[in-house]
């Protein structure tokens, strides 16, 4: 079950330049914050794991807060083209890897 969550995390953080456990951390930096929002909605549209899963996986993080940032993302994405396109290519990238189950 983790398995595929972690994948999503491996790839945002290569991506991001942060390691997995600051993206699983509540740390609320700069770089840090974009990482965890957009692993959040990855992992839920890839994964269709529950709110509740992800946020197990990302820190312990209550399930209302992985619903905004999937909300939060997903208008982003709408607003911002070229985020559009990061976040497609980030998709892209994981359902392409080799361990994904």
């Amino acid at each position: 079950m983790t398995k595929d969550i972690d994948t999503v995390l491996r790839v945002v953080a290569e991506q991001f330049g942060v390691s997995i456990e600051e993206i699983r951390s509540h740390r609320r930096s700069r770089q840090v914050v974009p990482a965890r929002l957009v692993a959040a909605y990855l992992a839920h549209e890839v994964t269709e794991r529950s709110p509740q899963d992800i946020g197990r996986q990302l820190g312990g993080r209550d399930h209302t807060n992985i619903v905004m940032y999937c909300r939060a993302i997903a208008r982003k994405t709408v607003e911002d083209q070229e985020f559009n396109g990061l976040v497609r290519s980030l998709e892209g990238r994981i359902r392409s890897r080799a361990d994904w189950s």
